[in-house]
């Protein structure tokens, strides 16, 4: 299986829609691994992160929100079970509590 990772990057709202891009130093940016892409009972989530209770939510295709949880630690890794999920494509929503974002695409056999 493959893995699919995403660096949280530091976004400020400025208005109408607009957002200001802050550079920041490479240890100082989150980052969320979710391994195995695709994935059966299981996915990993493999996190290093700025802040600690860190939440995350997954949505399935239709927008349902079917998994919620804490990183409780800057640090770690978190294992979501899946073994209710019906195969297909789900997002992975990680805000930490400078509202930086994170969405990943997870794909169930």
């Amino acid at each position: 299986g493959d893995t699919c990772s995403a660096r949280l990057i530091p976004v400020i709202p400025v208005g109408d829609g607009e957002r200001l891009i802050i550079e920041g130093q490479e240890e100082n940016q989150s980052e969320v691994i979710a391994y195995p892409i695709p994935f059966r009972d299981e996915v990993i989530l493999k996190y290093r992160l700025q802040n600690k209770n860190t939440d995350f939510r997954v949505f399935d295709s239709t927008g349902k929100i079917i998994a919620t949880g804490t990183l409780n630690d800057t640090e770690g890794e978190q294992i979501i079970d899946t073994r209710k999920w019906i195969p297909g494509w789900y997002l992975l929503e990680v805000i930490d509590k400078t509202l930086n974002e994170n969405i990943i695409v997870l794909v169930k056999k």
